[in-house]
């Protein structure tokens, strides 16, 4: 595990996470909208679940693409 400041952590460029498990959706929505990440890799429950609650008028991330 590597750990970085917030202070530290809002001055680089672009921060990409990496989590998954659907159990989990809940916290990675919520670091999403904290504006701390640019980004996220996760799996596919996950993506659904973020996308199902966009869906329901949340103003989470809007983009997500497979590989």
């Amino acid at each position: 595990m590597i750990s970085i400041e917030i202070e530290e952590l809002r001055k680089v460029p672009e921060v990409i996470g990496i989590a998954g498990d659907a159990r989990k959706a809940d916290a990675i929505r919520a670091i999403l909208k904290s504006g701390l990440i640019d980004g996220i890799v996760t799996d596919g429950p996950v993506a659904r679940r973020l996308l199902d609650s966009g869906a329901s008028g949340d103003t989470g991330p809007s983009v997500l693409r497979a590989g």
